[in-house]
This record gives C-alpha cells, sequence and structure tokens, in this order.
C-alpha cells in the first residue's frame, strides 16, 4: 500500500509459474498487449524516501543508492535479501541470506521499491 488511496500487489499464478500484477484491487492489463502483466520474479527494496521538497503533487525521493533489505519472490516462495548500490550510475546488486550474490530465475522482474515502513504481506 502506497497511500490510503494506491495499493498494488502480486498473485501467483500456480500453473503458469508467475505473478500476475494487481492494481487498485484488479489486475493490471499491458496497454500495449491488452493481457494481464505478469513477472516471473518479484523483488521487493526497502528503501528510504521523503516528500520532495516544495513538490505540490507530493513526490518522493528514493534514496536508490547506500545499502538495505527486500525480499526476492519467485516460484511460489521467497527469501530475505539484502541490496547494495554504490552509487548512482551502478547497477544495484542483491545477496540472498548467506550473503551470495542472487541469481535470479529467468524471465521478466518487477522491482517493487517501497518505503522502510510499508505494509508488506506476503502468504
Amino acid at each position: 500500500k502506497y497511500s490510503t488511496v494506491s495499493s498494488s500487489g502480486f498473485y501467483y499464478d500456480s500453473k503458469q509459474k508467475n505473478y500476475k500484477r494487481i492494481r487498485q484491487g484488479e489486475y493490471q492489463i499491458d496497454r500495449n498487449t491488452n493481457e494481464v502483466i505478469r513477472a516471473k520474479n518479484v523483488i521487493i527494496l526497502f528503501v528510504r524516501n521523503e516528500p520532495i521538497v516544495g513538490d505540490k503533487l507530493g513526490r518522493q525521493e528514493l534514496h536508490t543508492t547506500g545499502s538495505g533489505t527486500g525480499y526476492y519472490i519467485t516460484n511460489g516462495k521467497y527469501e530475505e535479501i539484502t541490496w547494495k548500490k554504490d552509487n548512482r550510475t551502478q547497477q544495484t546488486r542483491y545477496f540472498n541470506s548467506r550473503g551470495q550474490r542472487l541469481t535470479l530465475n529467468p524471465g521478466q522482474t518487477w522491482i517493487q521499491i517501497v518505503s522502510p515502513d510499508a505494509d508488506i504481506r506476503i502468504r
């Protein structure tokens, strides 16, 4: 949930072995294909954020450099991960609970950035 009016999520499709994206309580449709958006992998990153000073639309500044925690979700399972990005132009690196570089399953990956105090429910 991003605010009192905006929420999103994913539901696992065990037959297709991927996740269908939900937005505002309905499956999110790709405007180009008219099909439900699906992802093989979902990465949730907890990232510090704060309102952009003077922005009248309430947009947030996301601090995506540094390090933090998150989840890697794939094949109906999840695991806690850490992430690290030393500078703005560097690729974000993901690590499993043993400190090893995370290897993603082949397929589309959706990266969901959320506030550290976000209400995340994984079932």
